[in-house]
Parts: C-alpha cells; sequence; structure tokens
C-alpha cells in the first residue's frame, strides 16, 4: 500500500514534464535507461509511457521504437513513429503514416501532423496557414520555424511568385543569421532582387554580405557587388 503511495506521486511528477525540452527529455530517456524494468513497473500508465516515446523522438532516438507498442493512442503512435522515420530519410512512410494519424489527433499534435504533411508535400498555401496558425514562439514548435519558412519561400520561388518569396525569405535573414538558411536566403533575395531590377534590395544584401567573409558572402559580393 505505501508502495503504491509512492508510484502514484511519482507519476503525478509525470503530468509537469515537457518533452520538448531537451534538458526534461533527456531526464528521463536517462531515467528509462539506467533501469527500464523499474520504470516500466513505477511508469506502466499511458501518460508516463507516451511521455517517454514523445521524449525519445524529440532527441531522435529511434530506440523510442521499443516503446510504442505500448501507445495505445494510434494518432500519437502513427505521428511519433513517422517522426522517426522522417530522420532517416524515409518521407514516403512518414507522411503515410501521419496520413493515418491525422484524422485521430487533437490539438499541438493535430497542428504538428498538418505542418509536416504540407511540408513534406510542398503546399505553399497549406504552409502560409498554418504559419498564421500556430504559435512559434512555442518551444514544441520554434524549431519548425525556419525550414518552414524556407521550404515556403522555395515554393513561392518556383512557382513564379518572387515578391512574396523575397517577403518569406527575408524574415528568415531578419530570425536566424549567420545560419546556412540564412545565407541561402540571401542568396535568393539576391537573385529575385536581379529579376526584379530591384537595385535597393541588391544593395542591401551586398551590404549584409559584407558583414561576413566566408564562401557565401564572397558569392554574393563577386555576383552584385559591382
Amino acid at each position: 500500500f505505501v508502495f503504491d503511495k509512492y508510484v502514484l506521486k511519482a507519476r503525478e511528477g509525470m503530468k509537469d514534464y515537457k518533452f520538448y525540452e531537451e534538458d526534461q527529455a533527456r531526464f528521463l530517456t536517462d531515467l528509462y535507461s539506467v533501469n527500464r524494468n523499474n520504470f516500466l513497473t513505477l511508469f506502466s500508465d499511458q501518460k508516463s509511457l507516451t511521455m517517454l516515446a514523445r521524449s525519445k523522438v524529440f532527441l531522435g532516438d529511434d530506440t523510442a521504437l521499443e516503446i510504442m507498442p505500448f501507445i495505445k493512442d494510434e494518432g500519437v503512435r502513427s505521428l511519433l513513429t513517422a517522426k522517426l522515420e522522417m530522420i532517416k530519410g524515409r518521407e514516403e512512410k512518414a507522411l503515410n503514416l501521419l496520413k493515418i494519424a491525422i484524422g485521430k489527433l487533437s490539438g499541438d499534435d493535430e497542428k504538428e501532423a498538418k505542418l509536416l504533411i504540407a511540408y513534406m508535400e510542398g503546399k505553399p498555401q497549406d504552409l502560409e496557414k498554418l504559419l498564421r496558425e500556430i504559435d512559434f514562439k512555442h518551444p514544441r514548435f520554434a524549431g519548425y520555424k525556419i525550414p518552414t519558412l524556407v521550404k515556403l519561400a522555395d515554393l513561392l520561388y518556383q512557382e513564379g511568385d518572387l515578391p512574396s518569396a523575397m517577403n518569406y525569405y527575408k524574415e528568415v535573414v531578419k530570425a536566424d543569421k549567420g545560419s546556412t538558411s540564412y545565407w541561402w536566403s540571401l542568396f535568393r533575395i539576391a537573385l529575385i532582387g536581379e529579376r526584379l531590377e530591384d537595385e535597393k534590395t541588391l544593395k542591401w544584401v551586398v551590404k549584409r554580405a559584407k558583414e561576413e567573409d566566408n564562401i557565401w558572402s564572397r558569392a554574393i559580393r563577386t555576383l552584385w557587388e559591382g
């Protein structure tokens, strides 16, 4: 009876865990790694097992597959498995799993699944809609913002909607200075500026390029510094 009280107390603490915060995700997965049998005895309820699986997937740990058979919620199980498949580069399999999951999810899980589907299917209208609907300041979605903006900008660029593409590339430049996405976006902005004969934008890009010395900045200066 006393043991049961401790188990209930331990499970109660699980409610406060946030799988999308790395330190908490690592603590939970480390706790499981140290003694798997005791973990599964103490935390055999669905909420705890699901939190463990979410944490492992967040960390890109495919041993999450060991936990999946214990997850009864088919939607969540399919979503988590799909994310692992994406990490492995198996996008077609991931997409199929997400389409199975989507009708069985709600809340943030549903938003995440919709975002991943729109990203993989390359649907700019859906991505624009989700950029408005999802709070990318939330830690769960923060890591999706830049890849989503770049993907959307690339799709619009390919469709020939150059002004809209430029706007999204500029959002990347504003939010992610110094990254590969930043330099890719600057380069694309310069290409668009050239095609639109927008000298002001080209000067702005060159000014940015002068702030760094790398292969990207040198290419931009060589092509457009004049």
